[in-house]
């Protein structure tokens, strides 16, 4: 499992350092002010990395004022430092790691056509000299929005309907004028129903299979090809731990996710020519609101014939994606 990391970030612009609510920015203080109010020292005893951003959106490709300001703090930090802020090709990384970056932070030029610098970078500082830093603003209690170029773009999201084939034809077709290589597919999509195999509605049935199912085996069928382009890629789809256990009550959800399961499996082998790797992630009960609707004492059933004997967190599984995704890809650098 992935390790969470606390990271002090400062922000600067304009020979000040700024504090950032809502993309909104208030002055706070120079170099010899953070110097004054902050003890290093006494900071990474609890603080794993140092982020310096220059945030100036009129910066010059290589800032050397800007390093000129920051470099009091690079050499009072007992902390790994990470530095960002208009790295858009090679030669800006080369001149924050000559003076003394540990990292370089990369936002939104990961959003732009050509990233061909970040692997050049990789090959010469290696995989984890280099942090993805998205910056997102919430909406609702659920729901939030990417931003780049410093909170004045929006990316926005591209929606479909996951049992619709030309409706995933029709968001492939957006994501395609990104003009952006794609490296990996996650199909999460999934729904369920608590219902006994001989009473299961035909319209659950029909809704449940062609989500889970032939909405796993559409999205295939379309980005797919993405993939293949690349020259290598990861598909992960979603099972679940009710494959094996055969829950009651979840007849028609397990056969669409042993579907799922036979479909991947073929799936890997077909791709396998072109560096394509296909896997299932079969988790047990995690806490969303797709187990709304089970008791406790259900999901401690199935809890209790797990390694784990709990009931897992998203995050959980975010971690087992990332480390799936990024450790194959750090392996084939």
């Amino acid at each position: 499992m992935i390790t969470p990391r606390m990271c002090f970030v400062l922000l600067y612009s304009e020979d000040v350092f700024n504090l950032s609510r809502n993309f909104k920015l208030q002055k706070v203080g120079n170099t010899e002010w953070v110097i004054e109010n902050y003890d290093f020292n006494e900071m990474s005893k609890s603080i794993d990395e140092l982020i310096i951003l220059n945030i100036n959106k009129n910066q010059k490709p290589i800032s050397k004022k800007f390093i000129t300001n920051i470099s009091p703090l690079i050499e009072k930090s007992l902390m790994p430092v990470g530095i960002g802020g208009g790295i858009k090709n090679y030669e800006t990384a080369k001149f924050y790691f000559d003076n003394g970056a540990d990292k370089i932070i990369i936002n939104s030029n990961f959003f732009q056509n050509d990233t061909n610098f970040i692997q050049k970078i990789i090959n010469q500082y290696g995989s984890q000299s280099v942090v993805a830093s998205i910056d997102y603003k919430k909406q609702g209690l659920k729901n939030a929005e990417v931003y780049i170029d410093n909170g004045d773009k929006k990316l926005g999201i591209i929606k479909c309907d996951i049992s619709d084939l030309e409706s995933i034809k029709s968001a492939a077709s957006k994501i395609k004028k990104i003009d952006r290589k794609a490296y990996a597919f996650i199909n999460a999509a999934g729904i369920a129903s608590m219902n006994l195999a001989l009473a299961t509605p035909e319209n659950v049935v029909k809704k449940i299979i062609n989500t889970n199912l032939i909405g796993t085996i559409f999205s295939s069928q379309v980005f797919s090809p993405f993939l293949i382009r690349n020259g290598k890629g990861r598909i992960i789809n979603f099972s679940t731990i009710a494959v094996k256990l055969g829950v009651k009550g979840e007849a028609v959800y397990i056969a669409s996710k042993a579907g799922v399961e036979a479909y991947s499996r073929t799936l890997a082998k077909e791709l396998s020519p072109f560096n394509i790797t296909v896997n299932c992630i079969a988790p047990g009960p995690i806490k969303t609101d797709l187990i709304r609707g089970i008791t406790d004492k259900q999901i401690k059933n199935i809890t209790d014939q797990q390694i784990f004997n709990k009931t897992m967190e998203p995050k959980d599984i975010e971690n087992l994606q990332d480390q799936k995704e990024f450790e194959d890809w750090a392996n084939d650098v």
